[in-house]
Protein backbone atom coordinates (compact mmCIF):
# COMPACT_ATOMS: atom_id res chain seq x y z
CA UNK A 1 0.00 0.00 0.00
CA UNK A 2 1.19 3.72 -0.77
CA UNK A 3 1.91 5.81 2.28
CA UNK A 4 2.75 9.75 0.94
CA UNK A 5 5.96 9.30 -1.27
CA UNK A 6 6.86 5.59 0.34
CA UNK A 7 5.54 2.59 -0.69
CA UNK A 8 5.16 -0.02 2.54
CA UNK A 9 7.22 -3.14 1.84
CA UNK A 10 5.37 -6.50 2.89
CA UNK A 11 6.52 -7.52 6.16
CA UNK A 12 9.04 -6.47 9.19
CA UNK A 13 12.69 -5.66 7.64
CA UNK A 14 15.34 -8.08 8.73
CA UNK A 15 18.90 -7.94 9.01
CA UNK A 16 21.33 -8.74 5.70
CA UNK A 17 23.70 -10.50 8.20
CA UNK A 18 21.26 -11.98 10.97
CA UNK A 19 24.78 -14.27 11.75
CA UNK A 20 26.88 -10.83 12.32
CA UNK A 21 23.89 -8.83 13.98
CA UNK A 22 25.76 -8.92 17.74
CA UNK A 23 29.58 -8.73 16.32
CA UNK A 24 28.85 -5.68 13.95
CA UNK A 25 30.33 -2.49 15.29
CA UNK A 26 29.48 1.48 14.39
CA UNK A 27 33.05 1.97 15.12
CA UNK A 28 34.88 -0.83 12.66
CA UNK A 29 35.13 0.84 9.98
CA UNK A 30 34.01 -1.75 7.72
CA UNK A 31 30.49 -2.58 7.93
CA UNK A 32 27.50 -1.19 6.30
CA UNK A 33 23.80 -1.97 8.14
CA UNK A 34 21.83 -4.25 5.67
CA UNK A 35 18.32 -4.59 5.87
CA UNK A 36 16.64 -6.85 3.24
CA UNK A 37 12.37 -7.28 2.86
CA UNK A 38 10.06 -8.16 0.32
CA UNK A 39 7.49 -6.31 -2.16
CA UNK A 40 4.52 -8.56 -4.33
CA UNK A 41 7.02 -8.81 -7.15
CA UNK A 42 10.63 -8.11 -6.30
CA UNK A 43 12.70 -7.62 -3.14
CA UNK A 44 14.87 -4.16 -1.72
CA UNK A 45 17.72 -4.11 0.08
CA UNK A 46 18.22 -1.00 2.59
CA UNK A 47 22.14 -0.21 2.91
CA UNK A 48 23.34 2.03 5.53
CA UNK A 49 26.63 3.67 6.78
CA UNK A 50 26.17 4.25 10.60
CA UNK A 51 30.27 4.34 11.12
CA UNK A 52 31.30 7.47 13.58
CA UNK A 53 28.10 7.14 16.73
CA UNK A 54 27.29 4.06 18.90
CA UNK A 55 25.50 3.72 22.22
CA UNK A 56 26.90 3.63 24.98
CA UNK A 57 25.43 1.55 27.69
CA UNK A 58 27.81 3.31 30.68
CA UNK A 59 26.51 6.69 29.35
CA UNK A 60 22.73 5.75 28.24
CA UNK A 61 22.88 8.05 24.95
CA UNK A 62 24.29 7.95 21.76
CA UNK A 63 27.73 9.36 21.26
CA UNK A 64 30.09 10.21 18.31
CA UNK A 65 33.69 8.65 18.87
CA UNK A 66 34.84 9.74 15.20
CA UNK A 67 33.66 13.00 13.51
CA UNK A 68 35.21 11.86 10.03
CA UNK A 69 34.20 8.11 9.52
CA UNK A 70 35.36 6.61 6.37
CA UNK A 71 33.25 6.07 3.09
CA UNK A 72 32.35 2.69 2.78
CA UNK A 73 31.71 0.09 -0.62
CA UNK A 74 29.40 -3.22 -0.62
CA UNK A 75 28.52 -5.39 -2.40
CA UNK A 76 24.43 -6.02 -2.50
CA UNK A 77 23.57 -9.15 -4.47
CA UNK A 78 20.28 -10.54 -4.44
CA UNK A 79 21.02 -13.43 -2.12
CA UNK A 80 21.02 -10.55 0.30
CA UNK A 81 16.99 -10.59 -0.25
CA UNK A 82 17.00 -14.29 1.87
CA UNK A 83 13.57 -15.28 -0.12
CA UNK A 84 15.89 -15.17 -3.51
CA UNK A 85 18.25 -17.31 -1.99
CA UNK A 86 16.20 -20.15 -0.81
CA UNK A 87 17.84 -23.58 -2.61
CA UNK A 88 16.50 -24.23 -5.83
CA UNK A 89 14.02 -20.75 -5.87
CA UNK A 90 14.06 -19.57 -9.35
CA UNK A 91 14.30 -16.74 -10.98
CA UNK A 92 18.11 -16.64 -11.00
CA UNK A 93 18.54 -13.74 -12.91
CA UNK A 94 18.08 -9.91 -12.01
CA UNK A 95 17.95 -6.17 -12.43
CA UNK A 96 19.02 -4.12 -9.85
CA UNK A 97 18.58 -0.45 -9.34
CA UNK A 98 20.16 2.15 -7.15
CA UNK A 99 17.70 4.66 -5.61
CA UNK A 100 20.48 7.02 -4.78
CA UNK A 101 22.46 6.81 -8.16
CA UNK A 102 19.61 6.11 -10.46
CA UNK A 103 21.68 2.93 -11.82
CA UNK A 104 20.20 -0.09 -13.31
CA UNK A 105 22.65 -3.17 -13.45
CA UNK A 106 22.06 -6.67 -14.62
CA UNK A 107 22.79 -9.75 -12.07
CA UNK A 108 22.95 -12.97 -14.17
CA UNK A 109 23.89 -15.23 -10.92
CA UNK A 110 22.50 -14.88 -7.68
CA UNK A 111 26.78 -13.71 -7.00
CA UNK A 112 26.94 -11.33 -9.17
CA UNK A 113 25.41 -7.70 -7.43
CA UNK A 114 25.99 -3.99 -7.18
CA UNK A 115 28.56 -2.04 -5.54
CA UNK A 116 27.17 0.49 -3.33
CA UNK A 117 29.56 3.72 -1.73
CA UNK A 118 27.76 5.29 0.70
CA UNK A 119 29.41 8.65 3.10
CA UNK A 120 29.22 8.43 6.71
CA UNK A 121 25.36 9.10 7.56
CA UNK A 122 24.48 8.31 4.02
CA UNK A 123 22.15 5.23 2.68
CA UNK A 124 20.23 3.57 -0.26
CA UNK A 125 17.72 1.74 -1.43
CA UNK A 126 18.23 -1.38 -3.63
CA UNK A 127 15.33 -3.09 -5.41
CA UNK A 128 16.11 -6.24 -6.57
CA UNK A 129 13.37 -7.29 -9.72
CA UNK A 130 13.35 -11.45 -10.88
CA UNK A 131 13.78 -11.09 -14.48
CA UNK A 132 10.78 -12.60 -16.65
CA UNK A 133 11.49 -14.36 -19.98
CA UNK A 134 14.92 -15.37 -19.76
CA UNK A 135 15.94 -17.53 -22.90
CA UNK A 136 13.08 -15.99 -25.08
CA UNK A 137 13.09 -13.21 -27.68
CA UNK A 138 11.86 -10.27 -25.01
CA UNK A 139 13.25 -10.50 -21.37
CA UNK A 140 11.42 -8.18 -18.83
CA UNK A 141 11.94 -7.16 -15.15
CA UNK A 142 10.14 -4.38 -14.00
CA UNK A 143 11.59 -1.99 -11.17
CA UNK A 144 8.61 0.37 -10.36
CA UNK A 145 7.87 4.38 -9.81
CA UNK A 146 10.98 5.41 -9.24
CA UNK A 147 9.98 8.57 -7.80
CA UNK A 148 8.67 6.92 -5.01
CA UNK A 149 11.26 5.16 -2.02
CA UNK A 150 10.55 1.62 -2.27
CA UNK A 151 10.14 1.99 -6.09
CA UNK A 152 9.21 -2.20 -6.34
CA UNK A 153 6.32 -1.60 -3.89
CA UNK A 154 4.26 0.41 -6.10
CA UNK A 155 4.47 -2.90 -8.41
CA UNK A 156 1.15 -5.19 -7.78
CA UNK A 157 1.62 -7.75 -10.63
CA UNK A 158 3.99 -8.47 -13.85
CA UNK A 159 3.07 -10.79 -16.81
CA UNK A 160 4.66 -11.63 -19.88
CA UNK A 161 3.04 -13.33 -22.48
CA UNK A 162 2.85 -13.91 -26.49
CA UNK A 163 -0.39 -12.07 -28.20
CA UNK A 164 -2.86 -14.26 -29.12
CA UNK A 165 -4.83 -14.23 -32.40
CA UNK A 166 -5.39 -10.58 -33.80
CA UNK A 167 -2.83 -9.49 -31.18
CA UNK A 168 0.63 -10.11 -32.68
CA UNK A 169 3.78 -9.02 -30.56
CA UNK A 170 4.97 -10.01 -26.88
CA UNK A 171 2.94 -8.46 -24.29
CA UNK A 172 3.77 -6.93 -20.81
CA UNK A 173 1.53 -6.32 -18.44
CA UNK A 174 1.96 -4.58 -15.35
CA UNK A 175 -0.31 -3.69 -12.24
CA UNK A 176 1.09 -0.42 -11.00
CA UNK A 177 -0.76 1.66 -7.68
CA UNK A 178 0.54 4.98 -7.63
CA UNK A 179 1.36 7.68 -10.53
CA UNK A 180 4.51 8.84 -11.76
CA UNK A 181 7.91 7.25 -13.56
CA UNK A 182 7.62 3.53 -13.82
CA UNK A 183 11.19 1.44 -14.98
CA UNK A 184 11.65 -1.56 -16.34
CA UNK A 185 14.57 -3.17 -17.81
CA UNK A 186 13.92 -4.45 -21.52
CA UNK A 187 16.25 -5.95 -23.47
CA UNK A 188 14.25 -4.35 -26.32
CA UNK A 189 13.01 -1.52 -27.87
CA UNK A 190 8.45 -1.50 -27.06
CA UNK A 191 6.34 -0.62 -29.90
CA UNK A 192 3.90 0.91 -27.73
CA UNK A 193 2.46 1.25 -24.09
CA UNK A 194 -1.03 1.86 -23.11
CA UNK A 195 -2.66 2.25 -19.24
CA UNK A 196 -6.14 1.17 -18.76
CA UNK A 197 -6.79 1.79 -22.50
CA UNK A 198 -5.20 5.11 -22.53
CA UNK A 199 -1.76 5.35 -25.18
CA UNK A 200 1.11 6.54 -22.20
CA UNK A 201 4.12 8.51 -22.80
CA UNK A 202 7.35 6.98 -23.08
CA UNK A 203 11.11 6.42 -23.73
CA UNK A 204 13.50 3.78 -23.65
CA UNK A 205 17.75 4.09 -23.33
CA UNK A 206 19.06 1.31 -25.67
CA UNK A 207 22.53 1.71 -23.92
CA UNK A 208 20.98 0.53 -20.81
CA UNK A 209 18.06 -0.83 -21.98
CA UNK A 210 15.66 1.12 -19.74
CA UNK A 211 12.52 2.03 -20.55
CA UNK A 212 10.35 4.85 -18.70
CA UNK A 213 7.00 4.85 -18.81
CA UNK A 214 4.45 7.29 -17.57
CA UNK A 215 1.69 6.64 -15.26
CA UNK A 216 -0.59 9.44 -15.02
CA UNK A 217 -3.00 9.68 -11.41
CA UNK A 218 -6.44 8.01 -11.16
CA UNK A 219 -9.09 7.74 -9.09
CA UNK A 220 -8.48 4.43 -7.07
CA UNK A 221 -4.21 5.05 -8.12
CA UNK A 222 -4.19 1.97 -10.21
CA UNK A 223 -3.36 1.19 -13.60
CA UNK A 224 -3.11 -1.76 -15.43
CA UNK A 225 -0.08 -0.98 -17.85
CA UNK A 226 0.14 -2.58 -21.22
CA UNK A 227 3.51 -2.40 -22.75
CA UNK A 228 3.77 -4.45 -26.40
CA UNK A 229 7.15 -5.13 -27.90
Amino acid sequence: MLAGCCSSAQILGHDCRAEQVHVRSPDDNELSFQVWNTNPVNGLVGVFNVQGSSWSRKKRRFFTHDPFPPVLETLVTPTHVHSFAQPGSAPQHFAMWSDQTQALVLSAHQEDGMTVRLAAGGSDVITVAPIFGVGTAVQVACIGLVNMLNAGGSVLSVKLQEGQGNRKGIFCEVLVKGAGSLVLYASAPPVDAHGNGAGLRHSYSDQQKKLTVQVPVTSDLQTMVQIRF
